[in-house]
């Protein structure tokens, strides 16, 4: 019975230098030469490149619909704006609105009454 107990001791401090070794090993950086990565390491700078452009893409892919939704909110509010101006002139070309105006300045002229009278050459 000790023998097991021996056994499984040796085991676990076996178990604990292997952790021990992964450790140091990953804070010395030898892990990766140990893994043989140094023959994958232009592939995995490849996949980092494209990554870092895919991220950077799809940062200016979302600035310009930014700006194009500013542009479109931008359209919208100019074209209210078209629409109550229009409607301001056309209610200023109404000769009961011309007549409204001229007694609120206190003028005495008024909306001719008969037709304008056409000089013959």
């Amino acid at each position: 019975m000790k023998k097991s107990k021996k056994n499984k001791s040796g085991e676990t401090r076996t178990k604990m230098s292997k952790v021990g070794n992964f450790l140091g090993d990953l804070l010395n950086g030898d892990l990766l030469l140990r893994l043989r990565v140094d023959k994958i390491l232009p592939y995995i700078l490849v996949i980092f490149v494209m990554g870092i452009s895919l991220i950077f893409i799809k940062l200016q892919i979302d600035k310009t619909l930014l700006k194009c939704e500013r542009a479109r909110t931008e359209l919208e509010n100019v074209r209210i704006e078209y629409a109550k101006k229009s409607c301001e002139l056309i209610s200023l070309e109404k000769l009961s609105t011309i007549e409204s105006m001229l007694e609120k300045q206190g003028l005495e002229i008024g909306i001719p009454t008969k037709p304008a009278d056409r000089i013959k050459e």
